[in-house]
C-alpha cells in the first residue's frame, strides 16, 4: 500500500497553522496514522522504527509534540455497525457543497474522496464488505487500511 503524499498534504493542509501536530504523519513500528480531526487514516505496516516519529508533511520536519491518541476512536468505530445499503450524492446549491448520503447520514464529499485518495482508493469502487457507518462516522476497514470520516450535521439533524 502506497501513500499518495499529494493527497495527504491536501487532507492535512488546513491544520498546518492551527494545530501543527495534525499536519503530521505519525510513523510507528507497526502502523502509520494521520488525522485532521475530521478524517483519520491508519495503515497497518511493519517497519524498523523503534520510536514513533511525527513528520510534518508540509515542512518535512520532525516534530516532538505529543500526537493525539486515536486508539479509542479506532477501537470504537465498529460499535453500532450498519452495513452500507446505498451511496448517493446530493448537491446543496445554496452552500455549493456536495455530500455523500450513506445510510441516511451525510458526509462531505470532498473530505471522503480526499481521505480515500490518500491510499489510492475510491469509495465508489471499494469492496463494500469493508465499508460501514455507525451513528457518527463512515468507516472502511480491510485490516490493512483503516479510514474514518466524521459525518456532518445537515439540516440541523
Amino acid at each position: 500500500m502506497k501513500l499518495n503524499l499529494n493527497a495527504v498534504r491536501k487532507l492535512l493542509k488546513s491544520q498546518f497553522k492551527k494545530r501543527p501536530i495534525l499536519a503530521c504523519i505519525r510513523y510507528e513500528s507497526e502502523r502509520i496514522v494521520f488525522t485532521n480531526s475530521y478524517a483519520l487514516v491508519k495503515l497497518n505496516v511493519k517497519s524498523p522504527i523503534t520510536k514513533p516519529i511525527n513528520l510534518n508533511i508540509m515542512s518535512l520536519e520532525l516534530m516532538s509534540d505529543t500526537y493525539p491518541n486515536v486508539d479509542r476512536i479506532i477501537e470504537n468505530a465498529g460499535r453500532d455497525r450498519i452495513n452500507i445499503r446505498d451511496i448517493n450524492v446530493e448537491v446543496d446549491l445554496e452552500y455549493k457543497v456536495s455530500h455523500y448520503k450513506i445510510n441516511d447520514l451525510y458526509f462531505e464529499k470532498t473530505v471522503v474522496d480526499d481521505t480515500f485518495k490518500t491510499v489510492g482508493l475510491d469509495i465508489t469502487t471499494v469492496n463494500r464488505d469493508y465499508l460501514y457507518t455507525n451513528k457518527s462516522m463512515l468507516v472502511y476497514n480491510d485490516d490493512v487500511v483503516f479510514l474514518l470520516v466524521l459525518r456532518v450535521n445537515k439540516n440541523n439533524d
